[in-house]
Order: C-alpha cells, then sequence, then structure tokens
C-alpha cells in the first residue's frame, strides 16, 4: 500500500466515523441567524461556529448540519 496508500485509507475510515454532538456545544444566537439567513451558505455558518468554539471542520460540519436538520 504504501504511506500515501495508508493515508488515503485512514482518512476514508475516519470520514466515515459519525460525531457525537451530545456534547458539542449548540450554536450560538449569531451562528443560528447566519444559518438562517438565506443568503448565506453553509460554509459560513460553519466557520462562524468552529471561530467560536475552536472546534474542527469534522465537528464544525457535523453540529451546524444537526441544528439545520431540526
Amino acid at each position: 500500500l504504501g504511506l500515501c496508500g495508508a493515508l488515503i485509507l485512514l482518512t476514508l475510515l475516519h470520514r466515515r466515523q459519525k460525531i457525537d454532538t451530545t456534547d458539542l456545544p449548540e450554536p450560538s444566537a449569531e451562528v443560528r441567524l447566519i444559518c438562517e439567513d438565506p443568503n448565506s451558505t453553509l460554509a459560513e455558518a460553519i466557520k462562524a461556529y468552529r471561530d467560536e468554539t475552536g472546534l474542527g471542520l469534522a465537528e464544525g460540519t457535523a453540529v451546524i448540519k444537526g441544528y439545520l436538520a431540526k
């Protein structure tokens, strides 16, 4: 497989893991406004959430997508 192949495989396996968001902070009022603004994008909401919390991309995406699904 080689080092590159192993890294790709690990990355793909990591992405499949469902992130438990129960212990992560809820989106703030400011982030919720971005989520509800029809002119804002998902990426903008995730970035705002990550900037506030310091969490990673996977966690931020999971929280924001969970919020939007409610």
